[in-house]
Order: structure tokens, then sequence, then C-alpha cells
């Protein structure tokens, strides 16, 4: 198991029934290990003592239809003592049910904050964690609503950088966005750079730019499964 000292915030809207994630940390490659979502269904972070399985077999549950508050519980129950008590993890389901765990053994600061349509989580935060966790949850939630989700997760995960963070600095980002088909709307990833969310802002504008005005790239029925299920 790998720990992800981490700061992220999920989110949901119910307008457009996308789910996603903006996750940031000073370790190589957050993206890796840390975001879990699957249209209809819901989105899972996973950090500190991050363990993949807990996202993985969350999300089946979350497919089946299981509340958020549900697939938090079953897999907690399922997880050794000694892991569980430095989990975090944080949970939104199809119907907007939300549900957040953050272990007593996760490193300081750590915590989390739940919104109207997101949750924000942190651990190994600066002294002042709280409030990296809130600015998140605030800068979502005043983004207008008429902003795609992905904006209103980028604008809090910057908005809890400028908070302060991860306590070691910053090293990578992960912003992953689901809406209608099996495969992401977004997923934009850094892995390493000196201002890892800066250029993700970057890398963002560019792929809106490119991908989301031209909506003949997405229009059925040329996007459609090629076998029967």
């Amino acid at each position: 198991m790998i720990y992800l000292s981490t700061h992220s915030v999920i989110g949901h809207d119910p307008k457009t029934d996308e789910f996603g994630i903006a996750v940031a940390s000073a370790i190589v490659s957050v993206g890796w290990l840390s975001r879990y979502a699957a249209p209809g269904a819901g989105v899972i972070a996973i950090q500190a003592w991050s363990n993949p399985y807990v996202g993985l077999d969350g999300l089946k549950l979350l497919k089946q239809g299981h509340t958020a508050q549900d697939v938090l519980d079953a897999t907690l129950k399922g997880d050794a003592e000694e892991d569980r008590r430095k989990r975090q993890c944080s949970i939104i389901d199809a119907r907007g049910g939300m549900a957040v765990y953050t272990g007593p053994d996760c490193q300081d600061w750590k915590g989390h904050v739940v919104g109207k349509h997101s949750i924000a989580a942190g651990n190994l935060l600066v002294d002042n964690g709280e409030a990296v966790v809130r600015a998140m949850v605030d800068e979502f939630e005043a983004t207008p609503e008429n902003e795609p989700l992905a904006e209103k997760l980028l604008r809090g995960l910057q908005a809890g950088q400028d908070a302060g963070g991860d306590r070691r600095g910053r090293i990578s980002s992960s912003l992953f966005v689901v809406r209608e088909h099996e495969y992401p709307w977004v997923d934009i990833r850094v892995d390493s750079h000196i201002e890892p969310i800066v250029e993700m802002r970057r890398i963002y504008e560019a792929f809106k730019k490119f991908h989301h005005t031209r909506p003949q790239l997405f229009n059925l029925p040329r996007i459609r499964h090629i076998l029967d299920a």
C-alpha cells in the first residue's frame, strides 16, 4: 500500500449527472490510485493509507445501486483494523448521497468537509488544514451553476492549494470526470511538475478547446458499443 498524502475534492452535477474528482499531492502520480468514478453510479476518492480495491470494489457496489454510506460501511468493515484507522475515503452515489471517513491514524493535519454537492478531504496538510478543505468546498459551491463540473472541481482544488495544501509541497495532480459514457468526459493527469495544478489548468483549457467544442466527436450513433453486450 502507498500513503497518499493528498487533498482532494469530489463532486456531482445533478443537471448533467456528471461525477468527478480533482486531487493534488506531494507524491508523483497521485492520479494513479486515488480516483474511481462511473457514469450513473458515483465517485470515490481514496487517499492516506491507500488500498485501490476499496475504490474498485466500492465502485462495483455503487453500480449495483448501493448508497454511499452503505458502500463506505461495507468497505471499512472488510478492512483490517490497523489499516482502517489510516484510511481516508469520500463517496458520492447516484442519488447525490454522500459519505466520508477520515481514520484517526491518518497523519495530521487530516479531516474533511461536506458541501451540498461536494466533499473535500485531506491529510498531511499544513497546520491550518481545516482552511484547506473548507476552501475547496466553498469555492466549488460558489462556482456558478452553469459552469461544468470539471471547472468547479479545478477551482476548488486550486483554492485548497492557495490555502496551503500538502505540508510537504506539490508535485502531481489529476482531474477526472465521467458523464453518460463508460469512458471519461475529462481525464487529465500531471504526474510530476513544479506547479501541477497550474499546469493542469493549462492542459484543461487546451483540452476543452479541442474536444468539448466539437460535439460531432461525441454524437451518437458514431459513439456506441461495437459488440453487443
